[in-house]
This record gives C-alpha cells, sequence and structure tokens, in this order.
C-alpha cells in the first residue's frame, strides 16, 4: 500500500515537474529586451500581409483565365499563365503556413517578448510609435522604407540587421529611422530583402497615419 502511495506521489511530481518544464516554469521571468508592447514592427507579418493581397489578385486573375479559357476565347499564352499563377498561389500559401509556424515558435520563447503591436499592418495606425523591425535572421540586408502621398520618404531602416538579444537567434533587429513626426495620412511601405543565398525580394503595403 506504502508503495502504491509512494508512486503515486513520485508521479505526480513528474507530471507537476513536466507540466512546469512546457510552461517556462513556475513563475514567469519578465521580458528585459528593447521590444514594447508600442515600438516594434514584427516583419513577418508584414510580409504575410503582403501575400494575403497577392493571394486575392491571383485568385481574381486566375478566375477570369479559367472563364476565358474555358469560353473557348483563350490561347496558349493564358493557359501558360494560368499555370504560373497558380503555381504562384500555391507557393505563397506555403510560405504563409510556414511563416505561421515560425511565429508561434518565436513567441513561446520565454522569457516572451510582448505581443507585437501591429499583428495587421494595413490596419496598423500608430506607425510613428514604430522604431524597430524585426525580420527573421535569414536576412543578411533588410531595408525598409515609408513613402507619404506626395512620395517623399519619411522614414527608413538604417543598417543590416543585428541579432535580437533573449530570442535564441530567432529573430534579428533594425532601427527605423523617422524623419517626419507631423505627416497624418496615406502611407505606401515598400521592404526590400537578400537572403542568405542571395535571393532578393520585396513586398509593399498601403497604410496610413492618423
Amino acid at each position: 500500500m506504502k508503495t502504491k502511495v509512494l508512486f503515486s506521489t513520485l508521479l505526480l511530481a513528474l507530471v507537476v515537474s513536466c507540466v512546469k518544464d512546457y510552461h517556462g516554469g513556475g513563475e514567469e521571468e519578465p521580458y528585459e529586451g528593447i521590444l514594447t508592447e508600442t515600438n516594434y514592427l514584427y516583419f513577418d507579418d508584414f510580409r504575410t500581409a503582403f501575400l494575403e493581397n497577392r493571394i486575392m489578385a491571383l485568385d481574381a486573375e486566375i478566375e477570369e483565365l479559367n472563364d476565358r479559357i474555358g469560353s473557348g476565347q483563350g490561347d496558349a499564352k493564358d493557359e501558360e499563365r494560368l499555370e504560373e499563377a497558380k503555381n504562384e498561389r500555391t507557393s505563397n500559401q506555403e510560405e504563409i503556413d510556414f511563416i505561421s509556424e515560425y511565429r508561434e515558435q518565436v513567441f513561446r520563447v520565454r522569457p516572451m517578448p510582448p505581443p507585437p503591436p501591429c499583428p495587421s499592418p494595413q490596419s496598423c495606425t500608430d506607425w510613428l510609435d514604430i522604431v524597430i523591425v524585426t525580420p527573421p535572421p535569414t536576412y543578411t540586408n533588410f531595408q525598409l522604407i515609408i513613402y507619404s502621398e506626395n512620395q517623399e520618404v519619411i522614414a527608413e531602416t538604417d543598417g543590416n540587421p543585428e541579432p535580437l538579444d533573449g530570442l535564441d537567434g530567432l529573430l534579428n533587429f533594425v532601427n527605423l529611422n523617422w524623419y517626419d513626426q507631423e505627416y497624418r495620412g496615406s502611407i505606401f511601405i515598400q521592404v526590400f530583402t537578400e537572403d542568405q543565398q542571395g535571393n532578393l525580394q520585396q513586398s509593399f503595403i498601403d497604410s496610413r497615419i492618423d
């Protein structure tokens, strides 16, 4: 009987220990890094918004091409473009899925950084508080530029990404410098990246500052 009680006690202790390990221990340590609840843009959220916009445009194009080909008005170029559009859509969706999985990994790190203040960058209006951008470490070169309605540069990143302390190498950071803190209105945000294999990429969205 004593053996059963002892075994049960040990089993309970093991379960509690495992639960604590899974959740990062008892009381979670506070995050003490440079990120705050208002000061950074999580770049993969930006990239996701761009890819989702691109998928919407591709869906409209695919529907139009299918209608044209189905009605007998399409040609070989239409069929070729249809295949390209479908492949691009698949590739974009796969990238979105990968970004989502990577995001979960980033925000499982303990102590956990504050959640991004602009998870939907197109709907974000508090851009003036953003002074840090956090791309993943796959990019060796990274530049974000914000334009006003008059195509004037009102903000841009400075320098190349550097490792962000306390996140197990999962994120880098780059500073965002503002040249015009008084601007209000529509903005166009463009990002240029280069990864470790030399692949160049471009992302862009519209937003606004209120």
